[in-house]
C-alpha cells in the first residue's frame, strides 16, 4: 500500500514551481514506500532519458530516473537509493528502474511526476519548463486492479 504524502500538488515544494527555469513538479505526487523497494518503469515507458543524480538547485531530487514515453512525455522519478537503468537505454513496463530511497534529504518515499514538453540539463540531471500534468485516471495493480480518477492529499493508495 501506499499512501499520498505531505508533497501534494499544490502544497509545500509544488507551488508557483511550473515556469520555465523552475523544477516544475507542480502537480507531483509523493508515495510514502519502503527504503529499498522496486520501482519498475511507468506504463508506455521506451527509453531512459536521463539516469543518475540531480545536482545544483535540483539536488533535493536526489538520485533520479527521467523516463520516456513519446511525444514529449515523460515521467519523472526521485528520491532513489540505487538506479538500475543508464541514460539511453530502452526499457519496458517490467523493467526495474530504481529502488525507493530518500536521496535529497528526505524521509525514503518514490517522488513521481508526469512532464510534457520538458527541458532537461544534462549535466546536472535537472528537468523544468515545459508543462507539468494533472494525474487523473491512474491504473494500480493493488486491490485487485483499478485505477484512480483523481487525487486528494492523505488518501490511501494501492502501488
Amino acid at each position: 500500500m501506499a499512501y499520498q504524502q505531505g508533497g501534494y500538488f499544490g502544497q509545500g515544494y509544488h507551488v508557483g514551481c511550473h515556469a520555465p527555469g523552475s523544477m516544475n513538479q507542480q502537480y507531483a505526487l509523493d508515495f510514502t514506500l519502503n527504503q529499498g523497494d522496486a520501482v519498475l518503469a511507468p506504463d508506455g515507458a521506451d527509453r531512459v532519458v536521463y539516469a543518475g543524480p540531480a545536482t545544483d538547485g535540483w539536488s533535493t531530487c536526489g538520485n533520479t530516473d527521467v523516463v520516456g514515453h513519446g511525444g514529449g512525455w515523460w515521467s519523472v522519478v526521485c528520491r532513489l537509493s540505487h538506479v538500475d537503468v543508464t541514460t539511453g537505454a530502452r526499457i519496458g513496463n517490467n523493467t526495474v528502474i530504481g529502488k525507493v530511497g530518500g536521496t535529497g534529504g528526505f524521509e525514503p518515499h518514490l517522488h513521481f511526476s508526469l512532464m510534457h514538453n520538458a527541458q532537461i540539463d544534462m549535466a546536472h540531471g535537472r528537468v523544468y519548463g515545459g508543462q507539468s500534468a494533472k494525474p487523473h485516471h491512474m491504473s494500480h495493480l493493488g486491490d485487485g486492479g483499478g485505477y484512480y480518477e483523481n487525487f486528494t492529499h492523505g488518501m490511501r493508495m494501492s502501488y
